[in-house]
């Protein structure tokens, strides 16, 4: 691949959506099941940065594993996927080190579940989003 992310309208037979913007679409269909939930948080999150027409350059997405953790390849924007039980303390440090960017973490409940509890008692900034 060139590293060019391919959009929907590059795509012979698929027509453009309206978020092409902010998703890799080389890299669709997903391979989350249909009934999962991971694409409705998805879209919320898409259909928010497009809305609050927030520049792609200022977000940062931090995914983990599992099925959460794939959403990070799925979208246009600087990314990293983490190993398990290291998004949120990677995200802190990203934030840390750069407060302008948007830092946003699409994780699953047990990981954030636990590192709400360190947050109280600790040291996530203000800033890094948890999704």
């Amino acid at each position: 691949m060139s590293g060019k992310v391919l959009l929907a309208r590059d795509l012979p037979g698929l027509e453009q959506h309206p978020l092409d913007e902010f998703l890799r679409v080389d890299r669709i269909p997903h391979i989350w099941c249909p009934t999962c939930g991971l694409g409705i948080v998805l879209n919320a999150f898409l259909t928010a940065v497009k809305e609050l027409a927030i520049p792609r350059d200022d977000v940062v997405v931090v995914s983990g594993i599992g099925c959460t953790g794939r959403a990070a390849g799925y979208v246009n924007f600087d990314s990293f996927h983490t190993t398990h039980g290291r998004a949120l303390p990677f995200a802190t440090g990203l934030k840390l080190a750069n407060p302008k960017l948007k830092v946003v973490v699409i994780s699953g409940g047990v990981m954030v579940t636990w590192w709400r509890l360190v947050a109280i008692i600790s040291f996530i900034p203000p800033g890094v989003i948890w999704i």
